[in-house]
This record gives C-alpha cells, structure tokens and sequence, in this order.
C-alpha cells in the first residue's frame, strides 16, 4: 500500500506530500491505473497467492496497462 501511495503523488494524483492518508492515495492511485490514456506496467513480485492481494490488482479499462 506504501508503494501505491507513493506512486500517486508521483504520477501527479495526489499532491506531492501525499494526503496524509495512504490508504486513500493508495486508492486514488489504482483509480488512476484504471483511467489514464498513459501507459504503465506494475510488477507485482514474490506474489503467492493472488488472491490475497484482492483489490489491490489493478486494472486498465483503457487498455494502456499490465501487471
């Protein structure tokens, strides 16, 4: 989550300090992946059981992204 978090004030979804929630900007970062015409490559690694990581999966419903 520290990673997502951190990737939102990075890619501009989130000021640059954060919000000071990092569960939110966590999530305003996975709305992001889902939603920008930029292209973008998570790697998700030593992942045993994706199951587990549930929601934190992201998706790209424009197609410009891959885990």
């Amino acid at each position: 989550m520290t990673a997502y978090a951190n990737a939102a004030a990075w890619v501009g979804a989130v000021p640059r300090e954060g919000s000071g929630d990092p569960y939110a900007d966590a999530l305003t970062f996975t709305g992001w992946l889902t939603s920008t015409d930029k292209a973008w490559l998570v790697v998700l690694d030593d992942i045993a059981d994706t199951a587990a990581i549930g929601s934190w999966w992201p998706t790209s419903d424009t197609g410009t992204g891959r885990v």
